[in-house]
Order: structure tokens, then C-alpha cells, then sequence
């Protein structure tokens, strides 16, 4: 005897025959520009040298190390670890925002805080090698580039863009 045929599968190219949640009556997402992806790709580039920054910084303040990374004072090490962990939390919430086509301003003010604290490490030989300065600064201002562009702007909504709406993706 032959098994039962089994019933086809669902491969995940196949749309769900239901709404996820019952009423849902959700729009489609809108298409993301291409500059505003390239904007936030290179907006992210700090977020790495920052978790590692607030770990070590608060790491060196529990268990100081000889001589201090940046500071003279283990207390000076855990505001340092403290304030490269908001950094973070800021940082990445306004990628989030701006992606989500709510705001760009805390973006572009954040990325030219993360410029300005480049260059000045760029300039400064005591924080280490110029190397990561110089790609932070590259990718900060290139962030800032793309976000001020036009297709930026709509993406948000703003002024600039009124009149012309994202296209919404296919089902």
C-alpha cells in the first residue's frame, strides 16, 4: 500500500492566504529609496565602535586598568562608557525613525555629532589610530549627504516632498 499524498506546502514566496491578525486592515509597506538605504547604511557605521566603546569604558571603571584609555579616574571611565551607550541608543533609534519615515533631523543632527567627534579624533593622536577616525568621518558625512537630497525628503514627508508620495510595494 502507498502512503496518503501529503498536501502541498506553503513556500514563503507564497502569500498567506489570511490576514495575520484577524481585521487587520494594515497598508502595504512603502517602497525605501535607494538613498535613503545609502544614507542609513553608512549612518550605522559608528553604532559598533560605540557598544564596544560603552563596554570597555564601563568595563575599565569596575576593574581599572593601567594607565586609564581616556580618562584619569575610574569615574571618569564610567561616564565615558555611559555616555558612549546613550550615544548608541540615540543613534540607533534615529536610524530607526528616519527608516521608518518619521523623522530625519535627530539622523542628521546625530551624524554630525559622530562628524565633528571623527574629525576631532582625527586630529587628536592620543585616541588611537587615524584609520577608524577617517572611515567615521567618511561614512558621517556621507550619511549627512544622503539625507538632505530630495528623495530624503520625501521618504519623511517634509515640504520638499509634498505632492509626491512614495510608491506602495506589490502584494
Amino acid at each position: 500500500m502507498s502512503a496518503p499524498a501529503a498536501a502541498p506546502r506553503a513556500t514563503p514566496a507564497d502569500p498567506p492566504s489570511t490576514p495575520s491578525r484577524a481585521g487587520s486592515r494594515a497598508e502595504p509597506p512603502l517602497e525605501t529609496s535607494p538613498v535613503v538605504l545609502g544614507g542609513v547604511c553608512a549612518g550605522i557605521a559608528p553604532l559598533p565602535f560605540l557598544v564596544v566603546y560603552a563596554v570597555l569604558f564601563i568595563a575599565h571603571a569596575l576593574h581599572p586598568v593601567g594607565p586609564p584609555d581616556i580618562t584619569a579616574t575610574r569615574t571618569g571611565e564610567l561616564v565615558a562608557g555611559v555616555v558612549a551607550a546613550v550615544a548608541f541608543v540615540l543613534l540607533a533609534w534615529s536610524v530607526l525613525a528616519y527608516l521608518n519615515h518619521a523623522r530625519r533631523w535627530p539622523f542628521l543632527i546625530l551624524q554630525f555629532a559622530a562628524l565633528v567627534t571623527a574629525v576631532v579624533f582625527l586630529g587628536n593622536s592620543t585616541t588611537g589610530g587615524p584609520v577608524v577616525s577617517a572611515v567615521l568621518a567618511v561614512a558621517a558625512a556621507i550619511a549627512i549627504v544622503l539625507a538632505v537630497l530630495p528623495a530624503s525628503a520625501i521618504h519623511v514627508g517634509s515640504p520638499v516632498g509634498r505632492g509626491r508620495r512614495a510608491r506602495r510595494l506589490p502584494h
